[in-house]
């Protein structure tokens, strides 16, 4: 059966593509190799054949700096979700690659919790930057008192809570008027995009952390400095992150948590996505 998360599947075709051309791999190279192999079979013939396009593609000319490029590969992985997805080293520098496929995808579907944390990250780095960029302290304390609702109505269910409550929650965010829609007028949603002008800034450095990750991560490798697409290697700068901005949108959302063993009671999580 194919693997139905094509980003994901792209990320172990990629592990695949430069494990397996390793001459002689120690531990970890196999580790990562036998894991990408367990998911090769699983994956699409498409994905395959791009992904190993695009390893060999990067891969230096010299067969001394083709076994080190194909060694180099590292699948990232951390207590909080690192935004590196794959590290790898080609000419003594690190890439830190952030993997997508496809035009949708999410920056971001986390709880309650760590998107109050990094909603107020990034608030405090648009208040340090006032007077270089285009918000007013007017913008700040509207986005300040949202994330405030949001921590206060939330508060004690920010982790998993019965179907029925959730269901119940959801439908107070979505009502007229609510988080949801207020989060919407700021940051536009996944059909319309475009949010309030007067708060861009804000947007802008909220597309860049959930790219990035850089306010949240000390550890830098964790910290993404590259998109790796199907269509290959780029850099997260400026116009990468404008082009993402303009395509995407805030909505809350559930997360199916499996069933209560002794109740026999559907457990959810209430999320935020940020998605193109």
């Amino acid at each position: 059966m194919a693997l139905k998360n094509k980003g994901l599947a792209f990320e172990h075709a990629v592990m695949y593509a430069a494990t397996s051309r390793i001459n002689v791999r120690d531990r970890e190279q196999e580790k990562a190799f036998q894991e990408a192999a367990a998911k090769w079979p699983q994956i699409e013939k498409t994905i395959q054949d791009t992904a190993t396009k695009i390893v060999l593609d990067l891969a230096p000319r010299s067969a001394t700096d083709k076994q080190k490029f194909y060694g180099s590969f590292k699948k990232m992985s951390g207590g909080t979700e690192p935004k590196t997805d794959i590290l790898f080293v080609k000419g003594g520098k690190k890439y830190k690659c952030s993997m997508k496929w496809g035009d949708s995808f999410q920056l971001t579907s986390s709880g309650i919790d760590t998107s109050t944390q990094v909603l107020t990250k990034v608030l405090k780095k648009c208040a340090a930057d006032i007077g270089k960029n285009n918000m007013s302290t007017t913008e700040l304390g509207t986005l300040q008192l949202i994330v405030e609702q949001i921590a206060n109505k939330f508060e004690n269910r920010t982790g998993t809570v019965s179907a029925p409550e959730a269901d119940r929650m959801m439908k107070d965010v979505n009502k007229a008027g609510g988080l949801n829609e207020q989060l919407q007028e700021i940051l536009g949603s996944r059909r319309a995009p475009t949010g309030a002008a007067a708060y861009d800034a804000f947007k802008y450095e909220l597309t860049k952390e959930c790219m990035t990750g850089d306010l949240t991560f000390t550890d830098k490798d964790m910290v993404a400095d590259h998109l790796l697409t199907e269509h290959g290697l780029k850099p997260i700068d400026d116009k990468a992150i404008r082009e993402v901005m303009k395509k995407a949108g805030v909505r809350f959302s559930k997360k199916g948590r499996g069933t209560d063993k002794a109740t026999g009671v559907r457990k959810n999580a209430i999320t935020i996505r940020y998605e193109v």
